[in-house]
Order: structure tokens, then sequence, then C-alpha cells
């Protein structure tokens, strides 16, 4: 494959390895799994308590004895980015937000309670 390339006004043939090119693409690709990985486990860390935690890893039902928290949220960081469990992570997101909802309103926060 041959692709032509402009720079300072000349233009160039080079040849492309594409092998090299995929290497070089899956390398990044990887790299925003990490940093998406890493930038998760920052908000779960960040944004809930431990108690919050093990409602979502129960919901998942993913056991949580004897782990600290750093361990919940790696597990559920891992979970929770599986493509095979895009659904039941919606699902949960989706339930959050309705019992947050619930917890802020006047009238039902008194129905709202939490184990």
């Amino acid at each position: 494959m041959e692709l032509v390339v402009q720079e300072d006004n000349k233009i160039k043939n080079e040849k492309i390895d594409l092998e090299n090119l995929m290497k070089f693409v899956n390398s990044k690709l990887e790299s925003n799994k990490n940093s998406e990985y890493e930038a998760q486990i920052l908000y779960y860390n960040l944004n809930y308590t431990v108690p919050e935690i093990k409602l979502f890893l129960k919901y998942y039902d993913i056991s949580y004895r004897k782990m600290k928290k750093e361990n919940m949220i790696q597990c559920l960081v891992l979970f929770e980015m599986n493509k095979d469990n895009e659904s039941i992570v919606s699902m949960r997101k989706q339930m959050w937000f309705y019992l947050k909802e619930l917890q802020s309103d006047s009238f039902f926060k008194q129905f709202v309670l939490i184990n």
C-alpha cells in the first residue's frame, strides 16, 4: 500500500507496513482501555461509599466478602467494562438514578429504605 504524504508543499510516496500500523492502532486502543479503567476506578473511589459499592456488587451477584474497597471497585469496574454485561449495567445505573430521584423527593423519601 502506498500513501501520498504532503509535508512542506512536497509530495512523497511512502510505503506503509500494515502490520506495524495495526500494532500501533491496537496499542492505542489498549492504552485507551487502560485509561478508561483507571478513570472508572478513580470515579467510584471518589464518589461512592463502601456500602454503595457493596450494593452494586450485590445487584450484579458478585461476592465481596473479605474485600477491601479498592478490590471491590476493581471487580465492579471490570464487570461493568465487559461488553457482555452492558444490559445489566445499564439497568443498574437506571435503577440507581430512579432511587436517587425518589430519595430527593420530599414525599417519596420516606418510603425509600436502603439496607
